[in-house]
């Protein structure tokens, strides 16, 4: 066990050092954030114009259908991948299909609103709260469980740190293949600490259960690196495959998690429960994924509902990490 505990010990240094990095890069470039007001239904309608916001001013209205921005089509990749981000003052003509009829309208964008700075901020500290639980499990616990643990809470921090803009095309798709290949693997380490904490619970060595805990993340891997290089147009059913895709694969992971923590509790007794911190990890895990997992469901399924408070419901993802950490620390 002490070998496989030691494995980890050099790259997740090596993962703190960078994402620690990363975080600083993107906090300090949070001064060069943009808004445009509006949210789509993950094609090209708008479902959303914010109050008060640059789409409101431009005079872009819920239903509208995008065709170009700037002279650019909406499912034009391999222009996109070209562009330059907007600056706050640059103003962009839009193209949009309303009704059938099209119609352009110039939109300046604008600094992001008060709420949504706060809304950067708040993702800014979840993602901090991920990687410090990770950090602080890294440095108490020497358990192969909890080596596990914190590869899951470093990596899934990597969700909420923007991280620094690149100038460079190739530099961008670099990091987008790296940070989401990243992220989807902390799923995969999330259910892999679950099924080791605070015994093994199946036969993690075989090669089925490693298929099952890491194909997934390596077929959406694949498939991102593909799409990344070919830069094919992203029309509607490429954006809604790989929503769906995307969705499946958190639900699958997320609620492989829940239930197994589900299972480890009841067939746990109360002593157990209370002694190695079940009771607390089943309690921050159902409220820390439950919103989160109902929001994702309903996305996947009807992109253009929008739900009171679903920009808040990330927020209960804190819970885990912490119920986590308290939890390995206890035992």
């Amino acid at each position: 066990m002490k070998a496989k505990v030691d494995k980890y010990k050099m790259p997740t240094i090596i993962l703190i050092v960078l994402v620690a990095l990363w975080a600083i890069l993107g906090l300090m470039d949070m001064k060069n954030n943009t808004t445009d007001g509006y949210r789509t239904d993950g094609n090209s309608t708008i479902i959303q114009i914010d109050q008060d916001s640059p789409a409101e001013a431009a005079g872009l209205q819920v239903g509208d259908r995008l065709i170009s921005i700037d002279g650019t089509g909406v499912n034009d990749t391999k222009s996109w991948e070209l562009k330059s981000r907007a600056k706050v003052g640059d103003t962009w003509s839009y193209v949009v299909d309303r009704n059938g009829e099209e119609m352009a309208m110039d939109l300046t964008f604008a600094s992001p609103s008060g709420s949504s700075k706060m809304l950067n901020y708040a993702g800014f500290l979840l993602g901090l709260i991920f990687l410090l639980c990770g950090i602080w499990v890294f440095m108490t616990n020497k358990s192969y469980a909890a080596a596990l643990f914190s590869v899951f809470s470093i990596l899934f921090s990597l969700t909420f740190f923007g991280g620094p803009y690149l100038s460079s095309p190739a530099m961008r798709d670099i990091s987008n293949i790296v940070t989401t290949t990243l992220f989807l693997g902390a799923f995969a380490y999330l259910v892999k600490f679950l099924l080791q904490f605070p015994s093994q619970r199946s036969p993690l060595g075989t090669s089925k259960a490693n298929y099952l805990i890491f194909g997934p993340v390596v077929l959406l891997a694949v498939i991102i690196i593909i799409l990344e290089l070919l830069d094919p147009e992203w029309v509607t059913g490429l954006r809604t495959g790989m929503r769906v895709l995307f969705g499946l694969t958190i639900v699958y992971y997320f609620g492989w998690a829940l239930l197994t923590l589900i299972k480890r509790y009841n067939s746990s007794t109360a002593e157990e429960r209370s002694a190695k911190g079940i009771n607390l990890m089943l309690i921050g895990a159902i409220l820390g994924l439950v919103p989160i997992l109902i929001l994702i469901i309903i996305n996947t399924v009807s992109p253009s509902t929008i739900i009171p408070g679903g920009d808040y419901a990330f927020l209960t993802l804190g819970l885990i990490p912490i119920s986590f950490a308290l939890a390995l620390n206890k035992e």
